[in-house]
């Protein structure tokens, strides 16, 4: 694996320290309680992107998602599918200096949740970075969420790098995430042993 696959979160196949916050999602799905509109709040690194790519690959493909280690099977169809964006029961949009979403991709994007999927599950809809929506976007997007649909939720990851609009957040359930040191360097360790970067280093 290439360091920037090690490096993203859609290959991280293992989840550290957050395991009643992924029970917790699960739960919610469970009971059709999962909101419209859940806000994951904490610095960036604490683990929100691999939190909801693990909960995902749980809620399509549970025969390849062992919960008791919080680990995706790598030979699961949807972890590759969901890798390759290919996935059609989730859409991406993220901020950051790569790619940034413009009012026009959440203009699609309505047009888009309008149709149904065809297996018609679920479909979750991750903005990454939203705080850094400009406000044409941020305006736009929030008119998406205060209309009710059966089979879309939307999960706004907040990196904290700026404040995010009142607007948006007070329309959303939000989450804090949080990790500490320790859990931290247990990360670290483990990236370097499993992909063999002592080596390197």
């Amino acid at each position: 694996m290439k360091v920037d696959q090690i490096l993203n979160p859609f290959y991280t196949n293992k989840l550290f320290g957050l395991a009643n916050e992924l029970n917790d999602l699960i739960n919610l799905q469970k009971v059709n309680k999962f909101p419209k509109a859940l806000l994951l709040s904490g610095k960036k690194g604490s683990g929100k992107f691999t939190l909801v790519n693990h909960f995902l690959n749980y809620t399509f493909d549970k025969n390849y998602y062992n919960l008791t280690e919080q680990t995706i099977d790598e030979k699961s169809l949807v972890f590759q599918n969901i890798i390759s964006g290919s996935f059609q029961n989730i859409i991406y949009l993220r901020n950051d200096n790569v790619k940034k979403t413009k009012i026009e991709d959440i203009r699609n994007l309505k047009s888009l949740l309008y149709k149904s999927t065809l297996n018609d599950e679920p479909r979750f809809i991750i903005i990454d970075d939203v705080e850094l929506l400009q406000p044409s976007s941020s305006n736009a997007l929030l008119k998406i969420i205060e209309e009710p649909t059966s089979k879309n939720f939307f999960i706004l990851i907040d990196n904290k790098s700026k404040d995010l609009l009142e607007t948006i957040s007070s329309r959303c359930i939000k989450n804090n995430i949080f990790i500490n040191q320790e859990t931290k360097n247990m990360v670290i360790k483990s990236i370097i042993k499993d992909n063999k970067l002592d080596n390197i280093l």
